[in-house]
């Protein structure tokens, strides 16, 4: 019987990492059966870390998503996984979800516009070389400290190899996972990940697949132009970037939305084509393109009169920077 025990022992241990004396009472209390035991210790041990990351290059040539997750008990890296896309989109999505919903959508996004297969290989196999180097140790010193300003730094050097010549912008967020509910989730994330073969369904709504900006089209006094709602998709309008966030911001300014005059900076309107018009009882949501993966709007009345441009000759600066944006990098 004693050896019986000890073999247990071993078994649990072995198993779930935990020491000695975890393994003792843990199986004492389950009245020697192994199997409970080991679920028992792997719902407690809270020894995975997850890295949740988005970043971007700062000439905004690259955005991208990065999850990696560590056992910091082992010092094992137990799965990586990245994506590199010219679709800035991507970098407006959230940390906040749990890592396997986080890592679905990562995969999901690697079959959408602007994908960069060869450069998101290329950091994957960088960012395995140094989990397993000679950098290994500080790695997951950093994890165990929970350190996310000294992980955002190493991560962000590494990363740093799409494109040299720029610094990278990075976000992380660690999440704690014990062993059970990893060891749950990841075979079922593994069959899902095996059936993406096709893109998300293009029905699915604009926000999810698009970065969505706040515009303010330009309105006319009077009976001019043209009421909002017998606007055409197509139809080319005055419209202004006003979003404030930085991303926003840049896109406004590459597009030639925003110029410094008189020592300040002054918002102007580019011409961009109607995408849709979808009414909302007495007011209209108008939403404008001005790329494959960037979409503007602004809710109006239905009555109010926008300046429409008829001429599609008279495109203005922006479509020449639109090429710039948005051709895909080889």
């Amino acid at each position: 019987m004693p050896d019986k025990i000890k073999d247990k022992k071993q078994l649990i241990m072995e198993e779930t990492g935990c020491d000695t004396e975890q393994a003792e009472l843990v199986l004492h209390s389950t009245g020697n059966d192994v199997a409970k035991a080991i679920k028992i210790i792997n719902s407690l041990l809270k020894q995975i870390v997850v890295i949740k990351s988005k970043f971007k290059t700062d000439d905004a040539s690259f955005f991208g998503l990065l999850v990696l997750i560590a056992d910091i008990k082992l010092n094992k890296v137990l799965r990586l996984a990245n994506i590199v896309t010219c679709n800035p989109g991507i970098y407006q999505h959230g940390l906040n979800k749990p890592w396997h919903e986080f890592e679905r959508k990562l995969y999901a996004l690697k079959l959408g516009e602007g994908s960069q297969p060869e450069i998101t290989q290329k950091l994957q196999e960088h960012l395995k070389n140094w989990t397993r180097g000679e950098k290994k140790n500080d790695i997951f010193t950093a994890l165990v400290q929970n350190n996310k300003e000294l992980l955002g730094k190493m991560l962000a050097r590494e990363i740093k190899v799409i494109s040299p010549e720029e610094d990278i912008t990075l976000n992380l967020q660690l999440e704690e996972v014990n062993l059970f509910q990893f060891k749950e989730l990841k075979e079922q994330i593994d069959e899902d990940i095996a059936k993406l073969r096709l893109p998300e369904p293009i029905d699915q709504p604009e926000e999810l697949a698009s970065l969505v900006l706040k515009v303010e089209t330009l309105k006319n006094i009077g009976r001019e132009g043209k009421a909002v709602r017998d606007l055409q998709p197509g139809e080319m309008i005055w419209t202004k970037i006003t979003d404030p966030r930085d991303i926003a911001q840049y896109l406004s300014k590459l597009l030639g939305g925003r110029i410094k005059r008189n020592g300040a900076e002054e918002i102007i309107p580019l011409t961009v084509p109607v995408e849709e018009i979808i009414p909302d009882q007495e007011k209209v949501r108008l939403k404008v393109r001005f790329g494959p993966a960037v979409i503007g709007e602004e809710e109006l009345a239905e009555n109010e009169r926008i300046a429409v441009i008829f001429s599609e000759g008279h495109i203005g600066r922006f479509w020449k920077n639109l090429t710039k944006l948005f051709s895909l990098q080889k």
